[in-house]
């Protein structure tokens, strides 16, 4: 399973959360006190950054996907960034469906041989 750090240091979540950029934070963070930091809020984080790539602008200037955005990658995104923590994606599906997605791409673009 991924760990991307602070589940296991709540105090330096704790920290995060009250002095860092809300936009990475999911909707339950906003509403809920007291915050718990957990795998569904590391979740929700990268399915942000995801979108940030996919828009190349950071996600509190643009909320929809790119049209030409395959739709194993729209998939990915929004349910990472699912609103309800209890439907959201979790890290280790997600990341199955990129790799199949990465695959499927190489496949279709093997001549230049640029995926490995």
């Amino acid at each position: 399973m991924c760990d991307f750090d602070f589940t296991d240091t709540p105090d330096r979540a704790r920290e995060y959360l009250n002095t860092q950029n809300r936009s990475y934070m999911p909707p339950e963070h906003i509403t809920e006190s007291p915050v718990t930091y957990n795998m569904k809020t590391e979740c929700y984080g990268v399915g942000v950054i995801l979108s940030e790539i996919a828009t190349r602008v950071s996600d509190t200037e643009a909320k929809t996907l790119p049209d030409d955005c395959p739709d194993e990658y729209r998939k990915v995104v929004n349910g990472l960034m699912e609103p309800d923590p209890s439907s959201r994606m979790n890290i280790t599906d997600a990341a199955m469906a990129l790799t199949s997605l990465h695959t499927r791409l190489c496949a279709e673009d093997d001549s230049n041989g640029s995926c490995r």
